[in-house]
């Protein structure tokens, strides 16, 4: 069958477009919010954000925004800052421009297994 005078499914289009069609159709997910403290409402800047599965990374800026881009609807999104607790959560279950409300660590330096004891003067 023959098209303008090239053949219609020519073998070499049909292997391109076979390879290039995954990459073309691979969904692009934006997730963006900004981190706050839980407490205050204050924003938490350069606080470190990242895409397990996606092995992409970045920091908040100075009003605790951020923005990643993900290919994995399943990946994993964890926010860390030092002195709060590590949140994990779902790349679906971060809306689009997200307020992630962070909160403190509760573990006190005398709980910590990996820390060893301090001996009393006693």
């Amino acid at each position: 069958m023959r098209w303008y005078g090239h053949e219609l499914f020519d073998r070499r289009v049909l292997l391109a477009l076979g390879l290039l069609l995954p990459s073309i159709c691979a969904t692009q997910i934006l997730v963006q919010g900004r981190v706050v403290d839980a407490a205050s409402n204050e924003p938490l800047p350069y606080c470190a954000v990242m895409l397990v599965l996606g092995g992409t990374s970045t920091l908040t800026n100075g009003d605790g925004a951020f923005q990643l881009m993900s290919t994995n609807p399943t990946d994993t999104l964890v926010v860390a800052y030092l002195g709060y607790a590590t949140r994990r959560m779902a790349v679906t279950d971060v809306e689009s421009d997200a307020v992630i409300a962070h909160r403190h660590r509760t573990a006190s330096v005398e709980s910590d297994p990996q820390r060893p004891a301090v001996p009393s003067d006693g």
